[in-house]
């Protein structure tokens, strides 16, 4: 599988407007009759990328072409997982650079639906964050009406599930408006003990944190000899999973992309662990040295998601606000919450998860042998720079990725846009770990399908040069 990946770069290419996202060409292999005159450049952008990965290559060209069946069975249960962070961007009336977009997912359904020959489930689920409102971004992706195109035309049951197993909603003040815990979310307790990459700074669970969450509702999942993630019971019960990542920016990982996209099977967001508290110097790595506004705000945050007053909620906002001013006037740098380069933490969290989707059985048991087959194909139409994950600024890019392996796709990923794949944390862990069969000394070795024509990964060229993230800039990218 180290050789097994695609890219298809295409600058020109840009998403269609309307569901159901119908390709313009009536291929050999498509099932489902309906075609659109404007067509769905990203479907066969998506296409390309599944014949030069040569996957079912014997009978391309065929009505047989069937590339997905070399992973998924006519019976399997698939989960398709994009990465649906949340319904709205701050800083873009247009979500096109922040979540996956569904005309990928369009072209991937039809694909598992030719493999699974009337046979079997598709699962279409994500974990956003709290406070996303999942219906509202149902709406503007136009869900409804693509699973509407499939109603009459299979046997196949396709249903999305919103994996997320607390819901928060605030007012703009910060105080909370609703909060609701799922009872109906099926998710599996999956404890990796001493085998999950946090037990090596277990000493410092009480500073363990993730921002706008209760840091001691964390400890319930993290402490010495405990490491707790609560995953999605679809998830571990696939026979498949299907990763449509979006390429983008990520101010605590780097970028995001495969590794960070699988965050998303983990239902309860106070067991993800994203930094430690406090600055570099006295042992955390919220932010590099020590700064007292900084301290401050750290306070104010924690104490803001413990107390269950509304005014109180609104004070500590305020305060908040007040320190975010007077660093931003004065010039300082407002790296927090382990938003920047020195982050030694997230990683951790990252390469658990991702060893939960390869390793861990559906009932929660960590195994030596792979459960399930991940295939991942990487949303870059439209990617997302600069202030992501949540606020990115929208950047055409024309990237598709196909892999099985998410540390080389993020390698390839980071290459693309200009970033130096040595100098991200999370993939230079991954490789010094040999997670799942990557490691520094196979990197010589791999090559790649790009643009249909194979290359070696240093020869991989950087198409599209993304802005990093503010804490990250200056430090990722690649030399010219």
């Amino acid at each position: 599988m180290l050789n097994n990946f695609a890219v298809e770069y295409d600058p020109d290419t840009v998403y269609p407007e309307h569901p159901p996202f119908n390709p313009k060409e009536n291929y050999p292999e498509y099932k489902f009759g309906a075609t659109s005159v404007k067509g769905n450049a990203v479907y066969d952008q998506v296409r390309r990328v599944l014949i030069n990965m040569g996957l079912d290559e014997t009978n391309f060209g065929n009505p047989s072409w069937n590339p997905f069946g070399e992973f998924v069975n006519p019976g399997s249960k698939v989960v398709i997982k994009p990465n649906w962070v949340r319904e709205m961007n701050p800083v873009n009336s247009d979500i096109s650079g922040l979540v996956t977009h569904p005309s990928v997912l369009r072209a991937v359904i039809d694909y598992v639906l030719i493999a699974l020959r009337e046979k079997g489930e598709i699962i279409i689920g994500d974990a956003p964050i709290q406070s996303a409102d999942f219906g509202l971004l149902m709406s503007a992706l136009g869900i409804n009406e693509l699973l509407d195109f499939y109603a009459g035309k299979t046997s196949v049951k396709i249903s999305v599930e919103d994996f997320r197993k607390e819901i928060k909603v605030y007012s703009p003040d910060g105080d909370i408006k609703f909060q609701e815990t799922r009872d109906d979310v099926l998710f599996t307790e999956v404890n990796l003990a001493g085998n999950s990459y946090l037990s090596e700074i277990e000493n410092k669970f009480r500073k363990f944190r993730v921002t706008n969450y209760n840091p001691d509702l964390m400890q319930k999942y993290h402490r010495p000899g405990k490491n707790i993630y609560l995953i999605a019971r679809p998830v571990l019960e696939a026979d498949v999973v299907i990763q449509l990542p979006k390429l983008k920016t990520h101010r605590k990982a780097g970028i995001t992309c495969c590794m960070k996209n699988t965050v998303g099977i983990n239902s309860a967001k106070d067991a993800l662990v994203h930094h430690i508290k406090g600055s570099k110097t006295s042992g955390g790595d919220a932010y590099p040295g020590l700064n007292l506004l900084k301290s401050m705000n750290e306070y104010f945050y924690e104490f803001r998601e413990k107390t269950g007053n509304g005014r109180m909620r609104r004070i500590m906002t305020s305060l908040i606000s007040i320190n975010d001013g007077i660093m931003k006037r004065t010039g300082m740098n407002r790296f927090f919450e382990g938003s920047w380069y020195g982050n030694s933490t997230l990683w951790r969290m990252m390469l658990d998860i991702n060893n939960i989707l390869f390793f861990v059985d559906h009932e929660g048991r960590l195994r030596e042998e792979v459960q399930r087959k991940v295939f991942y194909l990487v949303d870059g139409i439209t990617g997302g720079e600069r202030d992501g994950p949540l606020k990115p600024d929208n950047r055409q890019a024309g990237i598709i990725i196909g892999t099985f392996n998410p540390v080389a796709g993020d390698m390839v990923a980071a290459s693309l846009i200009g970033f130096d794949y040595k100098k991200i944390t999370a993939i230079r862990k991954a490789l010094e770990n040999n997670f799942l069969g990557m490691e520094m000394d196979r990197v010589p070795e791999m090559t790649i399908s790009y643009n249909g024509d194979k290359i070696g990964f240093e020869d991989l060229p950087s198409v599209a040069r993304f802005e990093p993230a503010a804490g990250w800039k200056n430090h990722i990218e690649k030399e010219n």
